[in-house]
């Protein structure tokens, strides 16, 4: 086609898609409320449109970029049967990010993070807001939130402080919430808080080989000589077996003060410590891959604590995400 046939054709295409999608469209927006689409999986076809260079000098077709289809391929199709297939130049390209936050895995587990002033520590899993629907980040207080003294919006970054990660070049999310540390004598039962992932950062779940995470299972209460998995920014994956549950009445010494903790779960290593420093925020798993809890504190022998999972889940108002 000349280029001004290619443009005429353009608007034909456009206003074809307008009126296809229009039908799905309004559907879309009188849906019962509750029935929203995963992010990940959008309804509305997302296509973009313009001029593309033909066989020859001189000649044009039109430029059709398929972003997202949202498994709406027969929407797509109903457009692009009314159309000549040489008159056209089809391409899937995918979702667009802006230059500079081009999409970013990172991976649970063995990412080293920490609050951009201080420490460094481990990516439990990624969590989903109850209320909003936003994809986070899971660690514990003392590695994403200065033991209570992180402002909203405050850097996390990966790698952490201690491995030499700078806020300027290593941020990856930007800190949520916590639950509030007590330092003054009364019990705990949790160390953990949550950060917003940062504009195409995107963040795996834990995985490795002998490692299995499953995050469509329940969450699963620990019990007495059950094995637990964990990998971890230090020590990697290790196993081990819980030496005993609803431990209460001592003290994990932090660098804000001793803070006491009860309804603990104890897991003693197998073969050597079950985590070191570093690991801290590594999500604990069962055999059968159902989360167990957040691994938060470490003894001098190597004996770990646990925070159970379901706490953890309810006070900071999340749910587990794949």
């Amino acid at each position: 086609m000349k280029l001004n046939a290619a443009r005429k054709a353009k608007q034909v295409i456009q206003r074809d898609i307008q009126d296809t999608l229009f039908e799905h469209v309004q559907q879309l927006a009188n849906r019962p409320p509750g029935q929203a689409w995963a992010k990940n999986k959008p309804a509305i076809p997302l296509l973009s449109v313009g001029i593309a260079q033909g066989a020859g000098a001189g000649d044009y077709r039109v430029a059709v970029r398929i972003c997202r289809h949202g498994y709406r391929v027969e929407t797509l199709n109903k457009v692009f049967a009314r159309h000549r297939a040489a008159d056209m130049d089809l391409r899937y390209v995918g979702r667009i990010f802006p230059i500079g936050v081009a999409p970013m895995w990172i991976r649970s587990g063995d990412s080293s993070v920490s609050h951009y002033l201080t420490g460094t520590g481990t990516i439990g899993c990624p969590v989903t807001d109850l209320s909003t629907g936003e994809r986070m980040l899971l660690s514990n207080n003392h590695v994403i939130a200065l033991e209570n003294d992180a402002v909203l919006d405050d850097p996390v970054i990966d790698p952490g402080a201690d491995d030499g990660g700078r806020p300027e070049t290593s941020t990856v999310a930007r800190f949520a919430r916590c639950v509030k540390l007590d330092f003054s004598g009364e019990a705990n039962v949790v160390d953990c808080a949550v950060a917003r992932m940062t504009a195409g950062v995107r963040l795996a779940p834990p995985d490795g080989a002998g490692f299995v995470y499953n995050p469509s299972l329940p969450p699963a209460l620990a019990s007495r000589n059950s094995l637990m998995r964990k990998i971890g920014r230090s020590t990697g994956l290790t196993s081990g077996r819980v030496t005993a549950i609803e431990v209460s009445d001592f003290f994990v010494d932090y660098q804000n003060g001793p803070a006491a903790f009860k309804g603990q779960i104890e897991v003693t290593g197998i073969s050597g410590a079950f985590a070191a420093h570093g690991d801290s925020g590594s999500l604990v798993v069962n055999e059968r891959g159902a989360a167990v809890g957040l691994l938060f504190a470490v003894s001098e022998t190597g004996v770990a604590y646990v925070n159970p999972i379901m706490p953890v889940l309810q006070q900071l108002g999340v749910a587990l995400s794949s």
